[in-house]
């Protein structure tokens, strides 16, 4: 029994002796989200988050969504607020954010605002964590005068 996500080859025998070498693998996915850096991320999108975790593999499907499931949000590029991710290790993969102003509830198209929404995982199809860390925007702070 193998008891963590990766991928491995595998290897198949008609007799019992003989296997094959065809270089073929399977993935066991199960991502688990327990943290993202920073937190508070930029009004532009322009901050990169890394989300930290259990379970991330290099599939090439790797992203993450950006949602509340309490109050659905939508997204003004029709992307459902998914991004592609960057894998880093089985520990740590990195995604771009959304503008603020891409971002709205479902529901009634108002902004997020300051409100906290939450982002997730996925390392294959659209199988998403439900893990909840949250996120919020935040605005640079500028000085009028000193």
């Amino acid at each position: 029994m193998y008891t963590k996500p990766d991928v491995l080859p595998v290897q198949v025998t008609l007799n019992g002796f003989d296997y094959s070498n065809d270089n073929i693998t399977f993935g066991f996915y199960d991502p688990y989200v327990i943290d993202a850096q920073p937190r508070l991320i930029a009004v532009d999108g322009s901050t990169r988050v890394t989300v930290k975790g259990l379970g991330f593999v290099n599939s090439g499907e790797t992203k993450v969504k950006y949602d509340d499931p309490a109050f659905p949000l939508k997204c003004t590029d029709e992307s459902n607020c998914i991004r592609r991710a960057d894998f880093i290790d089985k520990n740590h993969i990195i995604a771009d954010t959304l503008p603020q102003n891409e971002v709205t509830y479902a529901s009634d198209g108002k902004s997020v605002m300051w409100d906290p929404f939450y982002i997730e995982a996925s390392v294959y199809n659209d199988d998403f964590t439900d893990n909840r860390v949250a996120l919020y925007y935040y605005e640079n702070p500028t000085f009028d005068s000193y």
